[in-house]
């Protein structure tokens, strides 16, 4: 009997393997839909438009693009989660991936156990930003500006938990600084602060900021990167203008359920890269403030895992949630 058992063990298995690599071989046989969990006309949308169209062209399928935000995320990022490992449903993620497993004291997924990566494809770097009539030319006069008078200066940011919020903690963290923390409902109303001289710093990304310093009503203390940007290469790093040393960027990628087959992923992050290393995407999410990062599966894994194990603890420790 248990003989009988062992054998008919072996037989699914060999099956289900077999049934795992005929899919990848008839793959894609009907649409792909591609979740954004975030709403239409960001950055995230805007690149994923980009990818999903190329990699149409590329499959011979159409790519649906469908916007579900809600819950920082959340609710997009659990459709794909519960989805069939089947190769026909994507999902482009950011930062909040990461930051929503310390940030919510429970989620109705676990990216680790429930998705898979398959790249990288867009850092966005982050920059320190001031009201033009800030005494601070540099990092190094802010901070000292900010020991003079503990907690005065205010710093904005795009919301409670945003990587623009944790940025500036872990700045605190490094510099021994104090500052009054303004959340905003997204980057915008905090750019919009600071031109107007109510808001003293936020951090920004480059294409939100740029008319405002070149017109003089902003400026530009430094990018978050640990090294300059190469789009921005006269905006220097926190650690070349007397601050700590810091590599605090926003990042995008994309993932699949847990379980797809590898050669779908493989024949996906292909697909992926090949657009990212054209010119059109590289001028047109340039142009968005997205610096192209086409990555492997096992090298967004490790960011991923990275990203985690920095943040988590730092999170908890700073007792910041979104419950």
């Amino acid at each position: 009997m248990v003989k009988r058992f062992a054998s008919f063990l072996a037989v699914c298995l060999v099956a289900s393997v077999a049934s795992r690599g005929a899919l990848a071989q008839v793959w894609p046989a009907k649409p792909l839909r591609w979740i954004v969990p975030i709403a239409a006309g960001g950055t995230t949308d805007v690149a994923t438009r980009l990818l999903a169209a190329g990699v149409s062209q590329a499959l011979g399928q159409p790519v649906l693009v469908e916007n579900r935000p809600g819950a920082a995320t959340i609710i997009g990022t659990e459709v794909v989660a519960k989805a069939a490992p089947d190769g026909y449903t994507l999902l482009s993620v950011d930062n909040a991936l990461v930051l929503n497993t310390a940030l919510y004291q429970k989620l109705p997924y676990d990216p680790e156990r429930d998705l898979d990566p398959v790249a990288l494809y867009g850092r966005v770097p982050l920059m320190i930003t001031v009201r033009a009539s800030l005494p601070a030319k540099n990092i190094a006069e802010l901070i000292a500006l900010a020991k003079d008078d503990p907690g005065r200066i205010t710093f904005g940011s795009a919301g409670k938990g945003s990587p623009h919020h944790l940025l500036q903690e872990l700045f605190k963290q490094r510099t021994g600084t104090e500052f009054t923390h303004v959340p905003y409902k997204g980057g915008s109303p905090a750019v919009a602060e600071l031109v107007a001289g109510r808001l003293d710093i936020s951090v920004t990304n480059w294409g939100s900021v740029a008319g405002h310093v070149d017109a003089g009503r902003l400026r530009v203390l430094a990018v978050s990167a640990a090294q300059r940007s190469p789009r921005q290469p006269q905006i220097p790093t926190i650690k070349e203008v007397g601050g700590p040393e810091m590599d605090v960027v926003a990042w995008q990628g994309v993932l699949v359920p847990k379980g797809t087959p590898k050669a779908i992923i493989d024949r996906l992050n292909t697909e992926i890269v090949a657009v990212l290393r054209s010119q059109k995407a590289t001028d047109a999410l340039g142009e968005a403030g997205i610096h192209t990062a086409p990555s492997t599966p096992a090298e967004f894994a490790a960011l991923l895992k990275s990203e985690r194990s920095l943040w988590e603890p730092l999170i908890r420790s700073w007792k910041i949630t979104l419950d």
